[in-house]
């Protein structure tokens, strides 16, 4: 504990520049919370792993994860999130493709939410219901997927509305839910942009201590 009034401590950091060969713009970073793996996302380029052979900041280097994702806009990602009960940090969920309004949904066939279970060696779709916007607008809004913290419950927040998965963003196990359409705009292909949850003690009808989800959304009105 700091004392009232005492100094802030100094951290002598050192920032090294690492290059990264993608197209586009670095739209966002996740980490895996008990490994440390570390994946950044653009919006035209695909995503990307941080690993080194040594720990020597000139060691760093990143590596490309999307050469086994095929389809147009496979390579424009919106969200990144691992799975945090994967101890090895081999588990994690991507969202892509492009927005509505750049053509129709069938044009671009590699939109979804995809999973990998290697660490991005290879990716399977387990969603493709509706699109997302990799390279749209809403890639700079947050991030559209979210892992509840025991993994069970995977969200994806896309161009038409709110999705959820019970079964830990299994294929086939996603279902839509129903959002306040005076609030977003999901019909006009500019929808949601980034969804989270969390937890708020409440008492129920019997006074009974629980735990109640709240989701917490951003998108366009």
């Amino acid at each position: 504990i700091q004392a009232a009034g005492a100094a802030a401590p100094e951290y002598d950091f050192v920032w090294t520049d690492l290059t990264l060969d993608a197209g586009g713009w670095v739209t966002g970073m996740a980490a895996h919370a008990s490994t440390g793996k570390v994946m950044c996302r653009t919006d035209v380029g695909g995503v990307y792993a941080l690993e080194s052979s040594a720990p020597l900041a000139s060691e760093w280097e990143w590596r490309w994860l999307s050469g086994s994702v095929r389809g147009k806009g496979a390579w424009s990602t919106q969200s990144l999130v691992a799975d945090d009960c994967d101890d090895n940090g081999n588990t994690w969920l991507m969202a892509v493709g492009e927005p509505q309004e750049n053509s129709t949904l069938d044009a671009y066939d590699g939109n979804g939410v995809y999973r990998t279970t290697d660490f991005g060696q290879t990716w399977t779709r387990v969603f493709d219901q509706d699109s997302f916007a990799g390279n749209g607008d809403d890639r700079h809004g947050g991030e559209a997927l979210h892992l509840s913290k025991d993994c069970s419950t995977a969200w994806a927040a896309a161009d038409r509305g709110l999705w959820r998965s019970s079964r830990r963003g299994d294929l086939g196990s996603w279902k839509r839910i129903d959002v306040p359409t005076a609030m977003f705009n999901t019909t006009a292909g500019t929808g949601l942009a980034a969804v989270a949850t969390s937890t708020l003690p409440v008492y129920d009808a019997r006074q009974k201590l629980v735990d109640e989800e709240i989701i917490w959304l951003v998108g366009d009105t």
